[in-house]
């Protein structure tokens, strides 16, 4: 049952993208510097990305075909368990992600004679080495040795904004008390063994000790385990939802609403994004006590913060949004025809029942008629060749009608594969931007380090440039807000095609200019950028594949239901399927690539290179 639905009740049903993208930025701006405060390794933290993706490419077509499969065209509450089931996923990957802040939200000073093995959480064989040797070096100088000066274990910040030695030398503290204000800086000591053991060992007994334990494996504590974990079933949640929940807009909307309720949910969308970029310029950790014998991570309290509130957003505007497209709303809220409407109908009504009875008695006095005793025999021979003739004309017809149904079949796969690929090069451009320009910002514009000690200098400066990465996401989202508001007019006025190759332009343009200048005020510009290119990727390929959908089903002959909400699940999930597919390419490749190269820059370069790639595949592709 579909129903036409007024701005209002349009509005609640799209209500619950706002908790959508609320939850894919807060994972855009923090999941980086979350997953490094827990101790996993840079090289690591694409990995929840990587695994959801594989996970994504997988379930989310079969979700399409299974809610294509198991639902019936009268029944559009059918739709409702597939956006039920992936928004609760989204919602115990938060439930997880809130209980690894709020352990994690203050860290005891480790004592001086304490070995590791003595904390909560264990530690590999290279730490103690460290201590001791540290503890020897420190006895014999009051200050910090400049042999047994600690190297920056983020190798980015170095080729980026090298620090002198005496800023080095005054950032470390001279006590193992001091210097441990938290397990997890122990741990970050043993994910680079062997330049750690260099650095710290005066003596060659130490080195070849230290050295020869380099070889162990990378040990990533249990609250980052579980910190991957959360964040595995947030993105899976998200990207499974995009299908989910869209199907569902759509099935219980008449199709002339489809393009509306597509933009209407993408503008909604934005402004939950402008609501996160914007609690993550304010300093929400002040709101936290500060520990008498514990220090409090200013990070991990910024993240439990908005973690605690996208949870409310999930539970309540994803409960608003399912029961305004229940069967019950729709018929309660449903607008009402007009007189000339209903006028028609019944017109219509009246004409198709007389053409009925007409057929029907006709039929019935054709199969009574008995042949008469002076008919013709000739007669009745040509009306039996006729009837074979008929029947022959019949299956000719349907052979013909077979191969143009393959005919069209293929040209329809070819216009989702080249829609695909261009949704695809769309989404990989967005990914590698908006998820690590936050930690580009903050150690390359910046210069900080977000493996330094909590109270550090490089840390501060860490902290510092996520907070004005946050302002750059707020007048993203700002401008993407304001862009949406004009997407209907802007589409109607110069095209799809139009609009998807000058946003495409302006965002490969801007971003190769940010990746080449490291410049703040570029990275502000990119904003804007940014905004109109996301407006037209999260809108125009799911407009298209409805179309190319409706256009399908329009084309049949054969008699059956051409409601493009009947197959829609497949149809969506061709396209939403791109976001764990492009994801699945940034994840495997920006992590390592920016460990092996040092610079945390590498992603805004795959950025631009995508986009262009994007701007060539939008030629293929059929806007019409």
């Amino acid at each position: 049952m579909t129903a036409t639905f007024s701005l209002r009740r349009r509005v609640q049903l799209c209500l619950v993208m706002l908790a959508l993208e609320s939850y894919i930025s807060f994972e855009e701006i923090f999941m980086v510097s979350v997953l490094q405060r827990l101790g996993v390794p840079l090289a690591f933290v694409s990995l929840p990305g990587t695994i959801s993706s594989f996970i994504g490419v997988f379930v989310i077509p079969f979700l399409g075909w299974a809610s294509d499969r198991f639902t019936s065209n009268n029944c559009c509450g059918q739709k409702r368990p597939y956006a039920l089931l992936t928004l609760t996923v989204c919602i115990v990957g938060t439930t997880i992600l809130f209980g690894v802040n709020l352990t994690s939200l203050y860290s005891k000073p480790i004592d001086a004679n304490q070995t590791p093995n003595d904390t909560a959480l264990p530690q590999i064989n290279t730490v103690e080495p460290f201590l001791r040797d540290y503890r020897s070096s420190a006895s014999a100088d009051e200050g910090y040795p400049t042999s047994t000066r600690r190297d920056n274990f983020n190798t980015s910040i170095q080729a980026t904004s090298p620090q002198s030695a005496e800023t080095k030398s005054d950032s470390i503290p001279s006590t193992v008390n001091s210097y441990s204000t938290s397990v997890f800086e122990i741990t970050e000591s043993s994910f680079f063994p062997a330049s750690t053991a260099s650095a710290v060992s005066p003596d060659p007994a130490s080195n070849s000790m230290d050295n020869s334990s380099s070889d162990s494996a990378v040990y990533i504590p249990v609250v980052g385990i579980l910190g991957i974990a959360g964040f595995v079933l947030m993105d899976h949640g998200y990207d499974a939802s995009m299908s989910t929940v869209k199907v569902y807009m759509i099935a219980v909307t008449s199709s002339s609403q489809h393009d509306d309720v597509f933009v209407m949910g993408t503008l909604i969308g934005a402004v939950g994004g402008c609501m996160t970029s914007l609690l993550g310029f304010v300093n929400l950790s002040s709101l936290f006590p500060a520990g008498t014998d514990t220090v409090l991570d200013t990070g991990i309290a910024q993240c439990f913060a908005q973690t605690a509130l996208l949870w409310l957003l999930l539970v309540v505007l994803g409960s608003c949004s399912l029961l305004t497209g229940s069967e019950r709303a729709i018929m309660a809220n449903q607008v009402e025809p007009t007189s000339s409407e209903s006028s028609t109908d019944e017109n219509k009504d009246t004409l198709s029942s007389s053409i009925y009875e007409s057929i029907m008695v006709g039929a019935a006095d054709q199969e009574n008629e008995l042949p008469k005793p002076d008919q013709n025999l000739d007669a009745a021979s040509t009306a039996i060749y006729q009837g074979q003739e008929y029947q022959h004309d019949e299956k000719s017809r349907l052979i013909l009608q077979s191969k143009k149904n393959s005919c069209r079949n293929w040209k329809s796969l070819k216009k989702k594969v080249l829609l695909c690929t261009m949704t695809f090069l769309g989404l990989s451009t967005n990914y590698a931007y908006f998820v690590y320009v936050t930690n580009y910002v903050g150690e390359v514009i910046y210069g900080g380090d977000s493996r330094g000690d909590v109270g550090s200098d490089s840390y501060r400066k860490y902290v510092e440039g996520e907070h004005m990465a946050s302002l750059g996401m707020l007048t993203f989202y700002c401008l993407f807000v304001a862009f949406n508001f004009l997407q209907n007019k802007i589409l109607k006025k110069i095209g799809m095609r139009a609009e998807y190759l000058a946003a495409s332009v302006f965002c490969c343009v801007v971003t190769l200019a940010l990746a080449l200048t490291d410049s703040l005020i570029v990275f502000f510009v990119n904003a804007a950028a940014m905004a109109v290119f996301r407006s037209a990727v999260y809108t125009i390929p799911f407009i298209l594949s409805n179309n190319y959908h409706s256009q399908q089903q329009d084309s049949k002959e054969n008699g059956e239901d051409g409601s493009s909400s009947s197959s829609s699940g497949s149809s969506m999930a061709a396209i939403t399927a791109m976001i764990p597919a492009s994801y699945v390419l940034v994840s495997l490749i920006m992590g390592p690539l920016m460990e092996v190269t040092g610079y945390p820059g590498a992603p805004i370069f795959f950025a631009a290179v995508s986009c262009a790639l994007g701007i060539v595949s939008t030629f293929f592709v059929q806007f019409s």
